[in-house]
């Protein structure tokens, strides 16, 4: 061969003499016809909507905490966690729903709320809450919030802005110190309008 020349070279594969196949009768191939399970059930369809739990439990031996968020995974996780802390927990995934629940007059002292939960955001929920001088510790959540998102969380009346990886040992201590706050709070209030009434004419 020489250099410089064009070549071209052609090669060709066999089919291996090894492979061993074995003949099927039709009433065979229909009876080993391969059968595929429905699969619908276990990985069901990525649009349809996840149906919510209900979960409210009952009968807690401490004050009612109020968690408002679409995700069941994060809402089952914290709620099954508190309840075992022994408080009674109730949970709405709509936030005209969880709105409803902190307007009535026993409302509860905490709420876990979720920054982006449909219905009613609870951004939207905290600056509500602090027009309308509502007395409650708010917590908002997010999967990864920003520094912008906790500043402006916080400056809509939130009282705490976590990230829902914070683990519920350090969530509940949270709660605590919010619950300090808020009889704090309600027994100043107390105070107040007992004074106020002593010193009416």
């Amino acid at each position: 061969m020489e250099f410089g020349s064009a070549c071209c070279v052609s090669v060709s594969f066999k089919r291996p003499k090894f492979v061993h196949r074995v003949p099927l009768k039709p009433s065979d191939m229909h009876a080993t016809a391969l059968q595929f399970a429905d699969l619908s059930k276990v990985f069901p369809v990525a649009d349809a909507k996840v149906k919510p739990i209900p979960m409210q439990s009952s009968g807690g031996s401490k004050p009612r905490i109020l968690i408002g968020d679409d995700d069941p995974v994060y809402t089952l996780t914290i709620f099954e966690f508190l309840v075992k802390a022994g408080y009674e927990v109730m949970v709405t995934e709509v936030g005209t729903d969880a709105i409803a629940e902190l307007r009535k007059a026993d409302h509860p002292p905490v709420a876990i709320l979720d920054s982006k939960m449909p219905g009613m955001s609870g951004l939207e929920i905290c600056d509500r809450m602090r027009d309308a001088g509502k007395n409650a510790y708010l917590i908002l959540s997010n999967a990864t919030p920003t520094t912008q998102e906790i500043v402006a969380g916080l400056e809509a009346g939130a009282d705490l802005y976590i990230s829902k990886s914070m683990p519920p040992e350090e969530l509940l201590a949270h709660i605590n110190a919010g619950l300090r706050i808020v009889n704090r709070q309600r027994a100043l209030a107390h105070d107040l309008e007992s004074a106020r009434l002593r010193n009416a004419p």
